[in-house]
């Protein structure tokens, strides 16, 4: 947990206020957060935390129905995981370098993440660009479909937010066994273990 906590200062000192930030196990991140001395910064800045999309998947419905990017106000889009594209790309570096000294393998490295550098700040515009299209898009064709269906179009933002605390309590009372079950289980244990004596 030590290097998401060093990201996490160096984002509050440089980023301030409300940052969203994903992290692959951000179930269990939040609650070392909280408890280490970053602890009362990180809510005084409003720091909220999201496990990314990919990853998100691995975690039980539970888990992801308050953490997942998904279900996070201000996630947009964004599925948090270009950590992973990033160190995806330089894998093919493994080939060229598993047999190189120390410093070729570093050089290799470090060139591979010049350059990638270059061409994501040379794409830019494009990227930014790209996106608002595909945001201006989504926006307009929810507009559609929300005005031609009738049960739809009366919904709105706390219906949506109102259903996610609904399944939230649902999951949680799932998660917890009825007395009935563990009394059950607790005259089977005895049972077993008065066989087996």
């Amino acid at each position: 947990m030590k290097y998401p906590l060093v990201s996490m200062r160096k984002l509050l000192d440089v980023f301030g206020s409300d940052i969203l930030y994903g992290y692959d196990i951000k179930c269990a991140f939040k609650k070392i957060l909280l408890r280490s001395s970053l602890g009362p910064d990180a809510i005084r800045l409003n720091c909220q935390c999201c496990v990314p999309g990919m990853h998100g998947h691995a975690h039980n419905r539970l888990c992801q129905v308050f953490h997942h990017c998904k279900y996070k106000t201000g996630a947009g889009k964004e599925d948090f995981e270009t950590w992973e594209r990033t160190f995806s790309e330089s894998n093919a570096l493994a080939l060229e370098t598993q047999n190189s000294t120390e410093f070729h393998h570093h050089q290799a490295l470090d060139e591979h993440f010049a350059f990638a550098d270059q061409d994501k700040y040379a794409a830019v515009s494009t990227f930014i660009y790209n996106n608002y299209v595909q945001a201006l898009n989504i926006i307009q064709s929810t507009k559609i479909i929300l005005a031609t269906t009738d049960c739809v179009a009366s919904l709105s933002s706390p219906d949506f937010q109102a259903d996610l605390e609904d399944e939230k309590l649902c999951l949680q009372r799932l998660k917890q066994p009825d007395e009935s079950t563990v009394e059950v289980d607790y005259v089977k244990a005895l049972l077993a273990y008065e066989d087996a004596t």
